[in-house]
């Protein structure tokens, strides 16, 4: 091949976060098959990476669990600030439970993934759990702000206590997305979806 039509060499830079990436992926895949008892060395195995670097990267299992646990945090809310747009207060409620309905629907291993760390998050595993704490608090805060906005704007009743209604909604849509896990034939989440726009409707308007 002549110069001309080689590939530029990626920085090392690149190549460490390309690693890191494939390594989380791994992680991932892995952690959605068997939870986080899937060992540093199958992870490793698993992205084309050794066992050391995997170590390296992410200095102990806690570590990478406390990695991916943020890593699908930030998948999803790429995901959900992308459909928001310019949209504030009630239209990005509206918004945002179109994008978590529609993250449910489409089912990615990410997705899945979540609620696999979930139910590790309600159990003995402090490191998920602690990952999950600081992760549920700013999705409250998220929300909290669009609720803040409706309020202003006077879409929404300003008696409504905000901090209540944000735990209200996680609630609902995480446990939309928990019965679709566990039983996917008996749950319609486009049908949960929309009894969501009407309960918004019907509950918050002043």
């Amino acid at each position: 091949m002549t110069l001309a039509g080689r590939k530029p060499r990626r920085s090392q830079a690149e190549r460490s976060a390309a690693s890191s990436n494939a390594i989380l992926n791994a992680a991932v895949e892995l952690f959605l098959e068997v939870g986080t008892r899937a060992s540093m060395m199958e992870i490793g195995r698993r992205s084309g990476f050794s066992h050391g670097l995997v170590m390296a990267r992410f200095g102990s299992k806690d570590g990478l669990i406390a990695a991916v646990t943020h890593e699908i945090h930030r998948r999803f809310r790429d995901e959900v600030f992308e459909t928001l747009g310019d949209a504030r207060g009630l239209a990005a409620l509206y918004r945002f439970i179109d994008a978590y309905c529609g993250s449910l629907m489409r089912n990615s291993v990410s997705s899945s993934t979540f609620f696999v760390l979930l139910g590790e998050a309600l159990g003995p595993n402090n490191v998920v759990r602690s990952a999950f704490s600081e992760l549920d608090a700013l999705f409250r805060d998220i929300l909290g702000t669009m609720i803040e906005q409706a309020k202003a704007d006077g879409d929404v009743n300003t008696r409504l206590p905000t901090a209540a209604v944000t735990v209200l909604l996680v609630g609902m849509l995480r446990g939309i997305g928990v019965q679709a896990r566990v039983n996917p034939g008996a749950v319609d989440i486009e049908a949960a979806h929309d009894a969501a726009h009407l309960l918004l409707e019907g509950a918050f308007r002043p």
